[in-house]
């Protein structure tokens, strides 16, 4: 009865650390990637063979898993320490249009909860920023959030 409490516990809590420090020693030691698995591949050569990033940390671990990870381990992943300060600026950004659309609309707050929980989830645990906005649901939250404003709120 206990193990499905714990595997959740264990899932929330501990591996997103675990996997992040697992991103910073292996980055760490290793050559950054500098978005050339995504945006920059035309410029920038891949550093690793065709194997992708979480793929890659996985057989780092000694597993076949794919070990994704948040965007902060991410943004360490692509230029180290910039990396993280340039994604946290994008996630504070993110979360300051979203206050600026629900307060400045009126909008209520249950609503901008709904749409975002679920995407926000996924970035703050499980994957990289461009991969959040543009496939886990930000980018289409935010535009429906957008057409959601009313001035009969309040």
């Amino acid at each position: 009865d206990q193990w499905l409490g714990a595997l959740l516990i264990v899932r929330i809590f501990f591996v997103p650390s675990f996997l992040t420090f697992t991103y910073y020693q292996f980055f760490s030691d290793n050559q950054f990637v500098f978005w050339s698995n995504s945006i920059t591949k035309g410029l920038i050569d891949y550093p690793y063979e065709e194997t992708n990033t979480a793929k890659l940390i996985g057989q780092y671990l000694g597993t076949s898993a794919n070990a994704n990870n948040s965007f902060l381990s991410t943004g360490y992943m692509h230029a180290g320490i910039p990396g993280v300060i340039f994604y946290g600026i994008l996630v504070g950004l993110l979360f300051w249009l979203i206050d600026s659309i629900t307060s400045k609309q009126r909008i209520p707050i249950w609503i901008a909860l709904a749409l975002l929980i679920v995407p926000f989830e996924s970035l703050l645990l499980s994957s990289d920023l461009p991969t959040a906005i543009l496939t886990h649901g930000i980018a289409v939250s935010l535009l429906i959030l957008f057409l959601y404003r009313s001035k009969n709120y309040g």
